[in-house]
């Protein structure tokens, strides 16, 4: 038996060591037996307060959900109401009879609008004076009275150096034609429309009137026909007075 105060060898039946006489009896040995360690509880009280907290998360988690949920919904439920719109037929019918009154006014509108262009447009064209006024082979006549009933006055302007004048005179027996006589022209500038006629008065053509200032006494005349000869750089362009539309336009 080893003694465990010196660790000498003794007889298996000693009761004291042969060395220290340290008692070996069995009571004794049993008293100096190490006692066993302690076991920690630490780990155990961590684990539980982690789980305790992820409980209350858990906790106030699901109590943020019901709140949300409730605060959502309303308050008390009411009944849906459907509106329901009855239309009017005899309306409806009046509308679009309304629609297309307005779509067929405005489609006349357009068309009168179109036809008034178009006639302005060949009127324009068919009454543009020529320019120059004055040319060679070149007549332009104009009149005092465009309707031609009536007395008027007509002015010829023939090639670049002559004016022929005249005028009608309505009576009884219808329209009495008097020539005045023909005229030299001079001063002319360079597109015609401003020249004098010799002994009779000063002249200017602006667009399709022409004013003939004799001393003082203005006569205002209207562009009536266009005519070239062979001789000119054009061809015959003849135009005739339009009794319906009040305009003159190529034959």
């Amino acid at each position: 038996m080893q003694c465990p105060n010196c660790g000498k060898n003794n007889l298996p039946n000693a009761k004291f060591c042969e060395n220290c006489g340290q008692s070996l009896g069995p009571m004794q040995q049993d008293l100096i037996q190490p006692l066993p360690p302690k076991k920690s509880n630490a780990g155990k009280y961590i684990l539980g307060i982690v789980i305790g907290l992820l409980l209350s998360l858990l906790a106030v988690g699901v109590i943020i959900l019901v709140n949300n949920s409730y605060a959502k919904r309303p308050a008390t439920d009411s009944p849906k109401i459907k509106k329901v719109v009855v239309k009017d037929p005899g309306s409806s019918q009046e509308k679009k009879s309304a629609s297309k009154k307005e779509s067929s006014s405005e489609r006349k509108k357009a068309s009168s609008t179109e036809v008034k262009n178009s006639s302005s447009s060949s009127q324009s064209e068919n009454s543009r004076v020529p320019s120059p006024v004055l040319a060679d082979g070149q007549m332009t006549s104009w009149t005092t009275n465009l309707a031609g009933t009536g007395d008027e006055e007509i002015l010829v302007i023939q090639g670049t150096d002559q004016v022929t004048m005249s005028h009608n005179t309505a009576g009884p027996s219808g329209t009495n034609m008097h020539n005045d006589g023909t005229f030299t022209i001079e001063n002319a500038n360079a597109d015609g429309t401003s020249f004098t006629i010799d002994t009779v008065g000063d002249v200017t053509i602006s667009g399709d009137t022409l004013t003939l200032d004799r001393q003082g006494h203005q006569v205002t005349y209207h562009f009536k026909t266009y005519t070239q000869s062979d001789a000119g750089a054009k061809q015959t362009t003849p135009d005739s007075y339009n009794d319906d539309d009040d305009y003159y336009e190529a034959d």
